[in-house]
């Protein structure tokens, strides 16, 4: 690995002065784009217990790169005992729970949470689930999602905050409002319902809004009266709701989430994101890992990603970005840090 970061080095000046040709952008004038006020950011990697090669990426993007706080999943075999020595090896670094009832298999019996699985047991993938939303049991995604929690603070985990996989628990508002209730049941911050790539101009570029337009395409092609009674819920305008509502039942939060690395892991994106955060604290989220993919996948991973999370690695671990940060007027925060 230390190797590949070497030569990822060298790569990665020889794109930065490519990248940073085509956007007019030299280091004499980097100064010019400093944020007069200081802006405040967390570096999270996503998917933590997913399998070791993820796992090994995103510890080295906490020990070599900018990586602070990262959001686990309980969801696959020892992926609990991972997160357990996670925290025992890097007690400085913020760990949040990764809701998942799109990947992996689920911690409640089948029969309790029939609505959240199919017949072999396992959960709906994300192409199937957003056909079927409002065929989910509240009560029974609570249980579940519950028992998630509990996995990790029945083991003495320090868990500080709440998110989900593909993001399904948040663009939903009858799903997010369960996740709220149990953050503060357990007193646990949430990631913010306000997805840069959907809410900002300069992020509507990011992969992740055209993933989400050809998961509502499936919507409408599966299930088009359904896919009117869905659209409320997929606006700007809920988002801004939802974390409104987060802010009068007093639950802690960033101010949006930049979710534009994914897909586009290179230092002419990453520049755009330093450059145009928006008010507040951001969090940018990173998927990383090694290019080993499993012989055996769990379901609900996506392993078409493996390479990208490598690239997703390289930059974070980039001695650039280190520098970008401090010439830009930048400060890398924790969830600790917002809760005042």
């Amino acid at each position: 690995m230390e190797i590949k970061i070497r030569i990822f080095t060298i790569i990665f000046i020889m794109l930065t002065l490519v990248s940073c040709s085509s956007l007019q952008f030299e280091s004499k004038n980097l100064l010019s784009k400093r944020y007069s006020e200081e802006k405040r950011v967390i570096f999270t990697a996503d998917d933590y217990g997913i399998s070791e090669n993820i796992n090994r990426g995103i510890e080295e993007g906490i020990q070599n790169g900018l990586i602070n706080h990262v959001e686990a999943m309980v969801t696959f075999d020892n992926a609990i005992d991972n997160i357990v020595m996670l925290q025992q090896r890097f007690p400085e670094v913020g760990i949040g729970l990764h809701l998942s009832i799109t990947s992996g298999y689920p911690l409640s019996s089948d029969g309790d949470i029939n609505t959240l699985v199919n017949d072999e047991g396992e959960f709906y993938s994300i192409d199937r689930i957003i056909t079927r939303l409002n065929k989910v049991d509240l009560n029974q995604l609570e249980m579940e999602l519950r028992a998630q929690i509990e996995s990790l603070v029945s083991r003495d985990v320090n868990v500080v905050s709440l998110s989900s996989q593909h993001n399904i628990l948040s663009i939903y508002t009858p799903y997010f409002n369960v996740v709220e209730k149990l953050s503060r049941e357990y007193n646990l911050s949430i990631r913010s319902p306000i997805a840069a790539s959907m809410a900002y101009d300069n992020f509507s570029y990011a992969k992740t809004k055209q993933r989400g337009m050809d998961l509502a395409g499936k919507v409408v092609r599966n299930d088009p009266f359904g896919a009117i009674r869905y659209a409320k819920y997929f606006k700007v305008d809920e988002m801004i709701r939802n974390q409104s509502f987060l802010d009068t039942q007093g639950v802690c939060h960033p101010d949006c989430l930049i979710d534009a690395v994914w897909g586009d892991p290179t230092p002419g994106n990453m520049f755009n994101i330093l450059t145009n955060l928006p008010d507040g604290v951001s969090e940018i989220v990173f998927h990383l890992g090694i290019n080993e993919k499993e012989e055996e996948p769990e379901p609900g991973i996506d392993m078409s990603y493996y390479l990208m999370r490598e690239y997703e690695l390289m930059l974070v671990t980039s001695p650039e970005m280190k520098r970008w940060l401090e010439d830009l007027n930048i400060k890398v925060v924790g969830y600790e840090d917002i809760r005042g």
